[in-house]
């Protein structure tokens, strides 16, 4: 049987890095040995200030990547500064950010997110397409999978590894755009055949706002994968230190404590499922 080819649109793709990046490169690097090669449609290179060229070695040969320029403002704010990468003005992107809250729908990435869409739809009618996976954030991907999955009905996963509505440090400026937003993630969920949460927390809440219009199992927890060092590094690390230092980034939401009985007691759990990041609360400790 011939390998079937997966057209994946994202925004973030070696050699842009960061934490967003990990998530897609473990989906292309892994899905050919299961019968699946890639092809991905991503932002251009020069379009996010943090980029990573080791990244590229990750990528199969086999992968075909399709890079989509321009399109957001902050990929012509960094035109702006010519070549200053590595770091970012926090008022500027903040103030970039807010004012595109109001005006850009569902968020500043959407001009981008049309472009990535006329450059799938090129590329599925060239042929050898057979199914589609859109990785958010941006959230804009997915509502660029939707038209993709009404025009060619392709089947289609969307994949978030952040919340799309619910999450805490982004709010929608006003109440007319929170209810475009809940509409606009119903219809997502609504029309992929398979919705992906990297959080079981996302995972459940998100099903409970779908209002019983996204059938039973639609919705599934698929937690970040832990991609660990090459052996020989490993070796070399625990012969150089007795101890070892782990770092996890991403966001912590409060989580009913399985080993607890009593109602009300917590524990801190990364969103990305982990069980080794877990602390338990006090009466559990």
């Amino acid at each position: 049987m011939s390998a079937r080819r997966l057209l994946v649109l994202c925004y973030f793709y070696p050699p842009l890095a960061g934490g967003g990046v990990h998530r897609v490169l473990g989906f292309t690097r892994h899905l050919p040995a299961h019968g699946w090669r890639c092809t991905v449609v991503a932002a251009g290179e020069g379009d996010y200030w943090v980029t990573d060229e080791s990244l590229r070695a990750a990528i199969p040969a086999d992968t075909e990547v399709i890079r989509v320029s321009g399109g957001t403002p902050f990929s012509s704010w960094l035109r702006l500064r010519r070549g200053d990468r590595g770091r970012r003005s926090g008022g500027t992107y903040s103030g970039l950010r807010a004012l595109s809250d109001w005006w850009l729908f569902p968020d500043p990435y959407a001009g981008w997110a049309a472009r990535a869409r006329r450059a799938a739809e090129r590329r599925i009618g060239e042929g050898g397409i057979d199914a589609v996976l859109t990785s958010s954030p941006p959230d804009s991907v997915h509502l660029a999978g939707l038209a993709l999955r009404r025009r060619f009905h392709l089947p289609w996963v969307a994949d978030f590894r952040d919340p799309w509505v619910g999450l805490s440090f982004r709010r929608p400026p006003t109440e007319w755009h929170r209810r475009r937003h809940l509409a606009a993630e119903r219809a997502v969920m609504e029309g992929a055949d398979v919705v992906l949460a990297a959080s079981r927390t996302h995972a459940v809440a998100a099903a409970a706002r779908s209002e019983a219009r996204v059938p039973e199992g639609r919705v599934r927890h698929l937690p970040n994968p832990r991609a660990p060092a090459p052996r020989a590094r490993r070796r070399a690390t625990s012969r150089a230190r007795e101890t070892a230092t782990a770092a996890r980034s991403g966001c912590c939401s409060a989580e009913r404590c399985r080993r607890c009985p009593t109602p009300g007691r917590s524990s801190t759990r990364c969103t990305t499922g982990s069980r080794t990041s877990r602390r338990r609360g006090a009466a559990c400790a």
